[in-house]
């Protein structure tokens, strides 16, 4: 899930790649996010990549400091 949501995938995209209902994926996330202790997607796919958990996406949009 967090590399769908690190490609900047939508959450109607993630629940369609994944064969789940858009209503898993938001309450996923929304643990991911707790769990991580994190305010947005974009900080827990930054997180994922920073940890190695999931590798950076094509094109490297995203900035790692």
């Amino acid at each position: 899930m967090l590399s769908l949501a690190a490609a900047c995938a939508t959450d109607k995209e993630i629940a369609d790649e994944l064969c789940i209902s858009i209503h898993t994926v938001k309450s996923h996330m929304r643990n991911i996010l707790s769990k991580l202790q994190l305010g947005r997607r974009h900080e827990a796919a930054l997180f994922a990549v920073r940890e190695g958990l999931i590798p950076p996406p094509d094109g490297d949009s995203l900035k790692i400091n």
